[in-house]
């Protein structure tokens, strides 16, 4: 197979042939310009000037729901939305139902995973009650995800204590939600109950224990603080990368809804905008972006957490935090790239090849290079839509951002040499397509 069009190889974007083995789901070669011989080849063309071939995206940080949680989200739906959104890995967090803590239950949704995917995947781990069986748990898993309960509440530190060391000698990452829950408010308005002081706070004591728990291990621990939502954690975490530098290595995301939204939203409806961390200040979208394009940032993530309807429409504090975000972050990354607030450059560093990196995929993701995974999307920049969730493939019919007016959005995308989706449609019979990236190491 044969693809051509203006790609984005080796940190540009050039005229350019791609050719791929079907077989093993790699890009052959990249020749630049389009008066190559394709002769007998499948050629798919993308040379008219409102296409873009850029690597696909990879998202550090979903929630794929699935079993007991099915009627919020499975792996079909979930990596149909990813695949529709031009996303070719999606990493699933273990907060589920059953939780993704026992070895048993890693691999019920390993098959699952293996059954249904469309896209490309890999797994984290949530904190075990005991350590036995980590040695088998690794094969499977790109690394632990910690919620604050883990960190500041229901601590064992002897579990923590091995988790760090699995981590540090698997090269896993270890993926914190930095909120302490001494800081959190009771009777508060909406958004204010997770303040700032609870992820500042979070981020601190959760750094300072890994850290402390890493003396002696040997090697560097990789710790990313997902979804950062205020200007101050970001220069907080600045100065503890440097502070903990011999012994933790610390990395960040943010995502697209802390970049866009502040709490102002709440009063279009509390429930619906409802999310942890909480929206928070203009001010603070303001820092956000500016730790961007200040290269601060390791990673864009939407932290794509459907729910039903009816559970968004509960009154606040009944109401489920967290929105869907695999079928909208795309067209607004490339709104900010149309409105001159980001850069090709930037978007593919935040969406693609960083979040290859943090997962220790960046030798076959992230690029358009001979060797790499032909996992990639086309881009139609040229296309308008106002944002509809009723016509999401994920089953999480609502989004904060509807009725936006966005401008580009992703025309096709690849998974390993096998279109996936393409103008709308979501090629559902290749489902379990999609595998674990952690058999790519």
């Amino acid at each position: 197979m044969i693809i051509k069009g203006l790609a984005y190889v080796n940190q540009g974007l050039v005229r350019a042939t791609i050719f791929i083995d079907e077989y093993s789901g790699r890009i052959k070669d990249v020749k630049v310009g389009y008066s190559v011989s394709t002769y007998g080849e499948e050629v798919l063309n993308f040379s008219s000037g409102k296409y873009l071939i850029l690597p696909g995206f990879i998202d550090v940080h979903t929630h794929l729901r699935d079993l007991n949680y099915s009627y919020k989200e499975d792996y079909l739906t979930g990596t149909s939305a990813a695949a529709a959104g031009g996303v070719v890995v999606v990493c699933d967090m273990p907060n589920t139902d059953p939780l993704t803590n026992t070895l048993s239950n890693l691999k019920l949704k390993l098959e699952v995973a293996k059954s249904k995917a469309l896209v490309d995947y890999c797994i984290y781990y949530g904190l075990p009650k005991e350590v036995g069986g980590l040695n088998e748990v690794i094969k499977y898993v790109v690394g632990f995800k910690l919620y604050p309960n883990d960190l500041f509440i229901n601590t064992d530190l002897g579990v923590l204590k091995e988790v760090v060391k699995v981590s540090a000698s698997n090269d896993l990452l270890i993926v914190i939600h930095a909120e302490h829950p001494k800081y959190f408010l009771s009777n508060a308005p909406p958004g204010m109950e997770r303040p700032k002081e609870a992820e500042l706070r979070g981020i601190e004591e959760a750094l300072g224990l890994i850290n402390s728990l890493a003396e002696g291990v040997g090697k560097l621990v990789r710790v990313h603080v997902t979804h950062v939502s205020t200007t101050e954690a970001i220069s907080l975490i600045n100065k503890l990368r440097r502070k903990y530098s011999r012994t933790i290595e610390v990395t960040l995301d943010i995502t697209p809804h802390h970049l866009l939204l502040n709490r102002n939203y709440y009063g279009l409806g509390a429930g619906l905008y409802k999310v942890y961390p909480t929206l928070k200040d203009p001010y603070d979208n303001l820092g956000l972006y500016r730790a961007l394009i200040n290269g601060y940032v390791d990673a864009i993530a939407t932290d794509h957490a459907p729910h039903s309807i009816e559970e968004k429409l509960r009154p606040y504090k009944e109401a489920l935090p967290g929105y869907p975000g695999l079928e909208t972050v795309v067209p607004l990354l490339l709104t900010m790239v149309d409105k001159g607030l980001l850069t090709i450059d930037e978007l593919i560093k935040y969406y693609s090849y960083g979040p290859a990196k943090l997962l220790g995929l960046s030798n076959v993701l992230g690029r358009l290079s001979r060797g790499y995974y032909a996992s990639l999307v086309v881009i139609d920049l040229g296309s308008e839509l106002i944002i509809d969730p009723s016509k999401f493939f994920s089953k999480g019919k609502y989004s904060p951002f509807k009725g936006w007016l966005v401008k580009g959005r992703p025309y096709l995308t690849m998974v390993r040499g096998k279109v996936v989706y393409e103008y709308g449609e979501v090629l559902t019979n290749l489902r379990g397509w999609g595998c674990n990236v952690r058999g790519f190491k």
